[in-house]
Order: C-alpha cells, then structure tokens, then sequence
C-alpha cells in the first residue's frame, strides 16, 4: 500500500507544465512590441506585466490552484489508508452504495481533495467490475461539472482577459482552444488522458471552454484509464496487497510525452504565426510597395 502512494502511476499528484524550453521563440529582429516613440510616455500595462501582477489580476485563482496542487496528496493518502474499511462499508450498503460512491467520488474530485485514480480504485475493490466501471465514469462526470462550478465563481473573467492582453499568448490560445468543436474537443481529450484532474477543471473552466466540449472531451480523455484503473481495484482481495503495474506506469510515461509533443508544437506554429505577422522587416516591405513610384 504504502509503494502505491509514493510511486503515483499518475500525474494527478504532481503538477504538470507545459515546458517552454520545448517551444521555439521567435526568430528575427528583436524589436519589443511594447515600444514607444520618444516622449510618447511608458509602454502599456499590458504589455510589461509583471509575474506578482499577472497573479493579482487572476485573483482567486492563483491561491485555487495552489491548494488543489496540495489537497489532493493529503487525501489520497488518507483513502489509502482506510481502502479497505471504504470498500466494505460501501459493499455492506446494498443499493446505497454505489450511488453514495457517485456523489462522493464527484465531491472529493471536483473539490481536489483525493485525486480520481485513487478513487476509481475503490471503485473496482468495492463493487463488481460491470457496475464498478459506470459508476467510476459517473464520479467521473460529476466531479468535472464540481470542479467546473467552483473554478467558474473563482476565476470570473480574469484569466481570459490577461490572455487578451498579451497578442502571443492569445495567439497561442486560439491554435489550442480557440477553433471549432471537433478541434477543441481533441485538445481536450488529449490533455485529459494523464494531467492533474483539479489544476485541469480550473485551467479549462478560466479559459472559458465551452462546458459541452469540456464535460465530453474529459469524458473521453480519463475513460481509457479509469477501465484500467477499476479493473486494477477489482482483482485485489485485500488493498493492502496492491502492486503497481509496470505497463500502466510506462503507458503513463509514453501519454504523458505524447501530450507534451502535441501542444509543444502546436504552441510552435502559434507563436510562428505570431512572429511572421509582427515581422518588422515584412511591415516595411510591405509599406514600400505600396507606395507610388516617383
């Protein structure tokens, strides 16, 4: 039991980020866009935004998204280590239980307080497999549409608004979430299949997808590994006999790449855009042939 808490197959219980030394900057004449004419007075807000003032203006978000950084490896861990008292009193519920199972799983992750893995585990070692994995799908959906409320009250329109106000990361935003329904909805899918579940819910419901995409893509996105992760739970007899899978921790590893690959070169293509449509040189080109020649 306690090797299953310190080595996570998931990423849940550590905090992904997209690594930015992977995305290419943009190359030619370094020409800051923020610049201003001499004696037209300081560069706009928006353009020299510091790190402590990004924060403020996301507000209630930024300490959000550090507590359920933390929370969930408190209560994962303590799920652990009353598994097996769960799942018994769970079992001894009769028709109760699964749907007690629903609403806390729904709770516990849409408030990133125990991460979903875990969750879908007891799933598995409480009920049988055919009502085990349904019923970890639906926690599955409700903690999704929890989380989607709490985030929406914190974060407001804030995030979306410092997006706005910086070109290159809205850039940036509009090639990963800013096409239509199919493309987002693949996005979606593709960053749920191993990212934390709370930071995801916040990170998803501040930059305003749309619910219908949100709620379908996580769908489709933790499907694969939940199945897995119940059928995991409903071989075990005891929970203090679990072992970790060694195909479901290099599955995990090679998603988790994937993932990173994908939007690392879909960020690319955004900021190339970006800087072939900023392009000092291709401006002045373009203003001299479009005058008269003398």
């Amino acid at each position: 039991m306690e090797s299953l808490l310190r080595e996570t197959p998931f990423a849940e219980d550590i905090e992904i980020s997209l690594p930015f030394g992977m995305i290419e900057q943009p190359q030619g004449d370094k020409k800051p866009t923020d610049a201003s004419p001499v004696g037209a007075g300081p560069p706009s807000t928006s353009h020299r935004d510091s790190i402590s003032n990004i924060i403020k203006r996301l507000g209630a978000v930024a300490p959000l998204a550090i507590s359920w950084s933390i929370l969930p490896l408190i209560g994962t861990a303590a799920l652990g280590v009353f598994m097996s008292t769960v799942g018994q009193w769970l079992r001894s519920a009769d028709g109760w239980g699964p749907p007690l199972y629903i609403a806390g799983f729904a709770l516990m992750s849409g408030l990133a307080i125990i991460n979903t893995w875990m969750q879908a585990l007891l799933g598995g070692f409480a009920f049988p497999l055919i009502l085990g994995i349904p019923a970890a799908l639906g926690g599955c959906v409700g903690g999704v549409l929890v989380g989607f409320a709490v985030s929406r009250v914190a974060s407001g329109d804030r995030a979306r608004k410092v997006i706005q106000d910086h070109p290159l990361w809205q850039a940036v935003y509009e090639e990963l979430l800013g096409g239509g329904f199919w493309k987002t909805l693949g996005i979606v899918t593709l960053i749920r299949l191993n990212s934390p579940f709370a930071l995801t819910n916040l990170a998803f419901t501040a930059t305003r997808v749309p619910l219908l995409t949100y709620v379908v893509g996580t769908l489709a996105g933790l499907a694969p590994r939940t199945v897995a992760v119940v059928y995991i739970g409903s071989t075990l007899s005891d929970f203090g006999d679990a072992t970790k899978p060694r195909w479901l921790i290099w599955t995990s590893i090679g998603v988790t790449l994937a993932i990173i690959i994908v939007i690392s070169q879909l960020a690319n293509r955004a900021i190339e855009r970006f800087a072939s449509s900023h392009d000092p040189r291709k401006e002045s080109n373009e203003n001299a042939a479009s005058e008269p020649n003398r």
